[in-house]
């Protein structure tokens, strides 16, 4: 829903809907960075212990870990959960196309992308999958960086915005008389 203006020149409108979108991307890459960021530093704490070295050896002392401090084995990238993982954010993306094209045969607006890019069937089915894609391809830098609980949540987060934003799509009331 487009936001209206009153006489004194004040906005109405969703407030769960006002961040911009221009702001959205910046804050998410900011939030993932920064996951990383302090994961990083936990992780190279836990795995590599300090010893005091003397001045004149310059050998490292040999160390041994206990076997309950490795790292757990590591799952496949395209294990099962992954596998549904992966389908519900594509069925969510379709949902989404979906619900878009109902939303606008009723006579609404987008209002996160320009209305062209919407309107245009084959462009928006485009940008669909290339959002699908870029989520995948995201959860693969996670699990190559080993931050596999990240790998999931991404997941789990985007099929849970865009489910919201179509069952959304589907509760707008139609502007037609």
């Amino acid at each position: 829903m487009k936001a209206q203006r009153k006489a004194d020149g004040e906005e109405t409108g969703d407030a769960l809907f006002s961040l911009r979108p221009g702001l959205a991307a910046p804050l998410l890459l900011g939030a993932i960075f920064w996951s990383l960021e302090v994961h990083g530093d936990e992780i190279s704490e836990t795995l590599v212990p300090e010893v005091d070295i003397p001045p004149g050896l310059h050998a490292r002392p040999r160390i041994d870990l206990p076997v309950a401090s490795l790292p757990p084995r590591v799952h496949a990238f395209w294990d099962r959960q992954n596998i549904f993982l992966f389908a519900g954010v594509g069925v969510m993306r379709i949902l989404d196309y979906t619900s878009t094209q109902n939303m606008l045969r009723r006579g609404r607006e987008e209002i996160l992308l320009p209305q062209d890019v919407v309107e245009n069937h084959a462009g928006f089915a485009a940008l669909e999958v290339a959002a699908t894609a870029t989520s995948i391809g995201i959860s693969y830098l996670f699990h190559r960086t080993r931050h596999h609980k990240l790998e999931r949540w991404l997941s789990i987060g985007h099929i849970s915005v865009a489910g919201f934003g179509a069952a959304r799509n589907y509760a707008l009331e139609s502007k037609h008389p």
